[in-house]
């Protein structure tokens, strides 16, 4: 493990009095401090082998927050570290606030995997520009040092990856302020200076305790006499920002100054194009929402225009058959295109799907699946052969094999012969997938009723939607157990489900009656309200398995090293059936025994 090269020193209260007091006396107020260094290790970094924008408590209570980074992976410079992944991606790490100044400054560097292209980083300190470290393309590792940077008060420290490839960080180190306190601290920008969008709002700020801000924008040097800052700076063009901070009894800072330039408007392109892009690069694109899935904390939209299909993906949310409007940057996840975004505009509610297009296993192989890859399709006459531990089946149509994975297992099931199964094409690892949206997109027989969401555990107070693919059939439907006929109810509208319940239904056309289908129903508990014996059961088998549950509450009783830990529900139920305990997968997390925490995953037996 490595640890700080120095600690922090703490000086008495009664020794900071006289000192103050000692100084009072000679009638001059100046201070000057021994230099102390200090080093951020990265031991409790909680960066994990995915590329995520997160924050921690490092070394002397430092807040580091990283944006689009990983951990060090099998490039690792001294133990742990993080991994810078590209410029397009604002790949980053800042300080929270680090009082007592900066007076020199260092970090290692080292090339993260193997593909060639340089490595570089750039170092702001409180949101200015100090420099670039030497850009370097071998496997060595680089001290990238600054002295003599005499910045007094309060400073933040970030590091910046300038190029496209991944560079690893560790041992950022620095050494305090050592100097006497003459001069106001230089005016730091809450955004950095560079492109930005339209409208950005920018913070000006000093550490120097009682200083006013003045700023100028039209090019000269700022002085007493220029513009007071009070406010914050909307940026609206191209604009540079100069600035000082002014204290009786210190020299005025020295200038500040922040140039932004405004970002052009991306204009619409069609999605073929998009895809064609090099990764990183920014587009915006219109088309139909075909399909929503949630994956790891976000959401992926399957969204289509007449040219192509393409996964949006960002904490975001919109219905099937909403029109989108989406901005973001070009990204390959295990080869598939996603245009990751911010945020989403919904041009247009409930607009008509793309048409279905009916493929075959032909048009799902390695070399022709991209034609199809993120598009809404049908194939017809399929007989599900296997399915592996995973939940990847294996259909079989007249022209061959082809993959399918269900984000319910249940849905498909081996042995069986389906008329029809409609889906998005998804692409990992190396396979093309026909990936079914609900229980509506499998149809074993068109002469039928289907329910979606399909029977199983269902929240209380959720609907139950009941369709057909038969072209003005008339459905009938039961909730008592008996068998429905012409003279049941006609369904017209979703079904509220507030107990365990058995809707069966046929479709009627030309005097024509269906088959009965039947769909069992348990309610469950809303997934964002439940205790730990809520999800464990009275039963061998949770009926909330599979489902993604919300802040869960509970006190870690077990650290399970790096994996996980056990914890236990804060109150117990009176029912002697249902267990208090549940153990939580997550790697690298930084809870301790006794903690009280709230946990959102997704439940697995």
């Amino acid at each position: 493990m490595k640890v700080s090269k120095i600690t922090r020193k703490r000086v008495s209260l009664v020794l900071v009095a006289l000192l103050v007091f000692n100084l009072l006396n000679v009638g001059l107020i100046r201070q000057s401090f021994a230099a102390e260094e200090y080093v951020e290790t990265f031991d409790n970094s909680n960066a994990t082998g995915s590329y995520e924008t997160n924050s921690y408590v490092g070394n002397d209570g430092v807040t580091w927050s990283y944006v689009a980074s990983r951990d060090e992976g099998d490039y690792p410079i001294e133990g742990k570290g993080l991994m810078l992944r590209r410029s397009s991606d604002n790949s980053s790490i800042l300080s929270s606030p680090i009082s007592d100044g900066i007076s020199s400054f260092s970090v290692d560097l080292k090339k993260g995997f193997t593909g060639s292209g340089d490595r570089q980083v750039e170092l702001f300190i409180n949101g200015g520009s100090i420099g670039l470290s030497e850009a370097f393309d071998d496997t060595d590792v680089h001290t990238f040092s600054v002295e003599e940077l005499n910045i007094a008060g309060e400073v933040e420290i970030q590091l910046v990856n300038v190029t496209g490839k991944q560079v690893v960080i560790d041992n950022i180190t620095w050494t305090s302020f050592d100097g006497e306190v003459t001069q106001a601290s230089k005016v730091k920008a809450s955004v950095n200076a560079g492109e930005v969008e339209a409208g950005t709002e920018v913070t000006l700020s000093t550490s120097t305790d009682g200083a006013d801000i003045y700023f100028t924008t039209d090019g000269t040097l700022p002085t007493e006499e220029s513009t007071l800052y009070d406010a914050p700076i909307t940026i609206t063009e191209d604009v540079t920002i100069q600035a000082i901070a002014v204290k009786e009894g210190l020299d005025a800072s020295n200038v500040a100054s922040f140039s932004y330039t405004v970002k052009a408007p991306l204009e619409v392109q069609s999605i073929a194009d998009t895809r064609s892009l090099e990764v990183g690069s920014e587009a915006k694109i219109e088309g139909i929402v075909t399909a929503s899935f949630v994956a790891g904390g976000q959401t992926n939209l399957y969204v289509q225009d007449d040219s192509a299909g393409i996964v949006v993906r960002g904490d975001i949310a919109a219905n099937i058959g909403d029109r989108i409007s989406a901005e973001g940057t070009l990204n390959q996840y295990f080869d598939m295109a996603q245009l990751e975004v911010a945020a989403i505009e919904v041009v247009a509610e409930s607009e008509d799907i793309p048409e279905v297009q009916v493929i075959t296993a032909e048009d799902l192989t390695t070399d022709t699946g991209e034609a199809v890859e993120a598009e809404l399709v049908k194939v017809e006459n399929v007989t599900i052969t296997e399915v592996d531990s995973n939940g990847n089946f294996t259909g079989v149509d007249e022209n061959g094999e082809f993959k399918l994975r269900p984000e319910d297992a249940s849905l498909l099931e081996v042995g069986k012969t389906y008329e029809s199964i409609t889906g998005v094409i998804d692409y990992n690892y190396s396979e093309y997938k026909l990936t079914p949206r609900s229980a509506l997109d499998i149809v074993q027989d068109a002469f039928s009723v289907f329910a979606n969401p399909a029977a199983g555990a269902i929240e209380t107070g959720s609907t139950v939607e009941l369709d057909t693919l038969v072209e003005d059939g008339v459905i009938y439907y039961t909730v008592d157990g008996t068998d429905p006929s012409t003279t049941s109810e006609v369904y017209s509208e979703a079904i509220e489900v507030t107990e365990d319940v058995t809707i069966k239904a046929i479709v009627v056309k030309d005097g024509e009656a269906s088959e009965v289908a039947v769909f069992e129903y348990q309610t469950i508990l809303p997934l964002d309200s439940l205790n730990i014996h809520d999800i464990q059961g009275a039963a061998h088998q949770s009926l909330y398995d599979g489902k993604i549950v919300k802040n869960v509450k509970g006190i870690v009783t077990l650290i399970d090293g790096s994996k996980g830990f056990f914890m236990e529900a804060p109150e117990a139920d009176a029912d002697v059936r249902t267990s208090e305990g549940i153990y939580v997968y997550i790697e690298d997390t930084n809870v301790n025994v006794g903690d009280l925490v709230s946990v959102t995953g997704e439940v697995e037996e």
